[in-house]
């Protein structure tokens, strides 16, 4: 059931794959910023806690 795209073919689905790659690439940025601010987020909460028993 794949549409037929005649002369543009290789032009829509160019712009399939790049458009799947540019979602996936952001699907990954964000992912490894939440866990680095995951990671901050822990050493900030240690500190915190070291300070408050000082």
């Amino acid at each position: 059931m794949i549409p037929e795209f005649d002369k543009n073919a290789a032009f829509i689905w160019a712009s399939y794959a790049l458009g799947a790659v540019m979602i996936g690439g952001a699907i990954l940025t964000v992912m490894i910023k939440a866990r680095l601010a995951q990671a901050e987020l822990a050493r900030t909460q240690a500190r915190t806690e070291e300070a408050r028993r000082k």
